[in-house]
């Protein structure tokens, strides 16, 4: 999905979610806090990988929150993780930061449950590829291979469905001649 967004001349970012929360402690430590937040709240699609891996504090809650609310209804968040959604309440420390992350994720969103074999699984059994994924934390991503995971939790919002349909008929199409 992120690289039909590329093709079609969106700006993305990619970011697991335990990077991004570093990075933004970072920034909030050397002073470059509210640039950053600028910066993210300026790409068109912002790809969060890896929901809810690891544990969240207060911080790490008000930090999301501020990257939820900057973007909401303006550009689009996509959200992966194997944590289902219905849970996604319990991995924040504070309800109320919890509720209010949730629901402007969750506003205009759609969720998509994939279930299937772990596409890591299935390329580590392939010959090696030389047409292999070009993310960089952090970097426009140019080029990204497809992912599906057990149980995968899929989060879009409204303004990125075009891409989707485009990229999930690629992906089926893929997934058919295999």
């Amino acid at each position: 999905m992120a690289n039909a967004a590329c093709r079609q001349d969106f700006s993305v970012r990619y970011y697991r979610v335990p990077r991004l929360l570093q990075e933004l402690a970072l920034a909030r430590g050397d002073g470059s806090y509210p640039r950053f937040l600028s910066q993210l709240a300026k790409v068109d699609v912002l790809v969060l990988d890896d929901w809810g891996m690891t544990t969240f504090t207060d911080t790490h809650g008000r930090d999301l929150l501020e990257v939820v609310d900057d973007r909401y209804q303006l550009r689009s968040i996509i959200i992966a993780g194997q944590v289902p959604v219905e849970h996604w309440h319990e991995l924040l420390p504070d309800p109320t930061v919890a509720d209010a992350i949730l629901d402007r994720l969750v506003h205009n969103a759609h969720v998509f449950n994939l279930k299937g074999d772990s596409y890591r699984v299935r390329k580590c059994l392939e010959p090696p590829n030389t047409t292999n994924t070009n993310i960089q934390r952090g970097k426009m991503i140019c080029r990204v291979s497809g992912v599906a995971a057990l149980d995968f939790q899929l989060l879009l919002q409204p303004f990125f469905l075009l891409l989707l349909k485009i990229s999930l008929l690629s992906f089926l199409l893929r997934r058919i001649v295999e």
